[in-house]
């Protein structure tokens, strides 16, 4: 026989039990039923190929047809449920949260939300958001798809306030930068100032209209050495808002004030007006004659003065003093000789520090107290100088061409190494010149002492003995010695004719003219004028031992010829 079937109940939905095919013999040959039904029965979504066999009723007579194919039996995946409503109405710039996006499935699986969690929405009303649903068992549920609705509201804007900077006596730049526009068009933004706090619309306020969320204003006319307040502000549809207080003082000016203590003046902007942080302009401090600039009242001894950098008020007052003697500015002149002139170093300052190191001995550098002298000479004047300190004190004799506490080269140079020890220098000009004689102390020390400067004399013997041909010492030389006081006469026209004869005894009885050796210039007698000693009686027969020439003290340098 011949059967045609077919599955009655196809498709069904997966449940999660079981479903079975219902078959039907749609058409026959001859009666019969169904038996043996094969992948009839499932839980699981899918499509499955049923088969059958088909007995007849007349068994006697026919056949059992087997394997008959009934058809497809499908069990569909089943839609999974969302619950999923309108969130409520939210402001621009609200972050979408949990809050919004709490779809519901009613079975396990994942939600993808479009768009997603953070987002920011624009203004707007009935905003579509969509969330995809997948499901765990992908086998039997569907992945579904689901859309609601937002509506989303525009705010005030906000802004922050920038740092204030270029800040000036009188002027500031500041600023803003845009956070949000409230999702409506900015209208207008800027920063607002005043000395109290929270400056606003109203107030003193500068607007901006370049683009980008940044920007920047500069206030003038502001008061120096002022507090004052900004806050950057933005203004939209929805309102007007303001960003922090920033506080800042404006720079303050400065005077300087300068005064001229008695005995000198000055010259220069004596009161100026100066910016904080900013240059004053040069004011010089002169003496009157007879006096020298010591030091300003804040012990600065800058002259000209010029305050940098100025962050407060100066008033200072010039003081000046009378210029002390011994100084490169005010040397004690030697006009007359011979010259004598006791002094000290002590409390003195060093009016010269820095010395050739070749010249002047040592290391070159004397910051002792010290004096100066100077004397003015022509050419072929020789002078001697004698230094005499006070036994405690370990003097320097120099002399040098200048006067200035620059670098100072030595044209004469004595240092005996010991306190109390007489220094000498024999010095002779070969042009016209003025130089210095410096009374220096070694290595910091100062005292009293001696100067004495004198014409030097040559001493040159009449040939080989200094007393004549005899070789001795003449009887009435002697009795000449004691009347030292006539010795000036020694240029009396009486003795004119004695001066060859000047060593001899016979000269003695003149009288007049005893003391002939002191009158340097009386014919040859001359040579004896520079012996300042006295020969008495007692003294004729002693031997001649030392001539008797101008005393020369340890020095370490007798003699400088420039």
């Amino acid at each position: 026989p011949t059967a045609t079937l077919s599955i009655t109940n196809t498709p069904v939905t997966y449940t999660g039990g079981e479903h079975s095919a219902v078959i039907d013999i749609s058409d026959s040959s001859t009666p019969g039923s169904i038996a043996n039904v094969v992948n009839g029965t499932h839980t699981d979504a899918g499509t499955y190929a049923v088969t059958a066999d088909f007995v007849p009723t007349d068994e006697d007579n026919y056949n059992i047809v087997t394997d008959i194919s009934a058809g497809n039996f499908v069990i569909e995946k089943a839609v999974p449920v969302i619950t999923w409503n309108d969130p409520a109405d939210i402001d621009y710039g609200t972050q979408l949260s949990e809050t919004q996006l709490n779809a519901e499935a009613d079975v396990a699986g994942t939600f993808n939300y479009d768009p997603g969690l953070g987002a920011i929405l624009d203004v707007g009303t009935t905003i579509p958001l969509k969330v995809t649903f997948t499901p765990d068992d992908e086998v039997n549920y569907e992945s579904v798809d689901k859309t609601v609705h937002i509506n989303v509201h525009p705010t005030p804007g906000s802004v922050t306030t920038s740092v204030p900077f270029d800040i000036t006596t009188s002027s500031v730049k500041a600023g803003g930068v845009v956070v949000s526009d409230g999702g409506v068009d900015i209208t207008n933004r800027g920063v607002c100032i005043k000395t109290t706090i929270d400056p606003a619309l109203g107030d003193t306020c500068l607007s901006d209209s370049n683009p980008g969320d940044a920007f920047t204003v500069e206030f003038f006319g502001l008061e120096s050495g002022t507090g004052y307040y900004l806050r950057a502000y933005v203004t939209n549809s929805e309102g007007t808002t303001y960003g922090d207080n920033e506080f800042f003082t404006t720079l303050a000016t400065h005077t300087l004030t300068y005064t001229a203590g008695d005995n000198g003046s000055l010259t220069g902007d004596t009161i100026q007006t100066v910016d904080h942080d900013s240059d004053g302009t040069p004011v010089t401090a002169t003496g009157d004659a007879g006096y020298r600039f010591v030091k300003w009242s804040d012990e600065s001894t800058e002259n000209p003065r010029t305050d940098t950098n100025v962050t407060e008020d100066i008033t200072v007052e010039a003081l000046f003093e009378e210029i002390p003697d011994g100084i490169c500015m005010n040397p004690e002149e030697i006009d007359d000789l011979p010259y004598t002139h006791e002094g000290s170093t002590v409390d003195r300052d060093s009016a010269i520090d820095e010395y050739d190191d070749t010249s002047c001995g040592g290391d070159g550098y004397y910051p002792s107290p010290d004096y100066v002298y100077s004397i003015t000479l022509e050419a072929g004047d020789k002078i001697e100088i004698i230094l005499t300190p006070e036994p405690t004190f370990d003097a320097i004799l120099m002399v040098v061409g200048a006067c200035s506490n620059d670098y100072q080269e030595c044209l004469g140079f004595s240092d005996g190494g010991a306190e109390g020890e007489v220094e000498t220098i024999v010095y002779e000009a070969l042009e016209d010149e003025t130089i210095y004689i410096i009374v220096e102390g070694y290595d910091g020390t100062s005292g009293d002492y001696t100067i004495e400067v004198n014409t030097w004399v040559d001493e040159t013997p009449d040939d080989d003995d200094e007393f004549g041909d005899d070789d001795e010492y003449p009887d009435d030389t002697g009795d000449t010695g004691d009347t030292g006081d006539t010795g000036d006469t020694g240029n009396t026209g009486d003795t004119g004719d004695t001066g060859d004869t000047g060593d001899t005894g016979d000269t003695g009885d003149t009288g007049d003219t005893g003391d002939t050796g002191d009158t340097g210039n009386t014919g040859n007698t001359g040579d004896t004028g520079n012996t300042g000693d006295e020969i008495s009686d007692d003294d004729e027969d002693s031997d001649l031992d030392e001539e008797k020439l101008p005393s020369k003290k340890k020095s370490g340098c007798s003699l400088i010829v420039i």
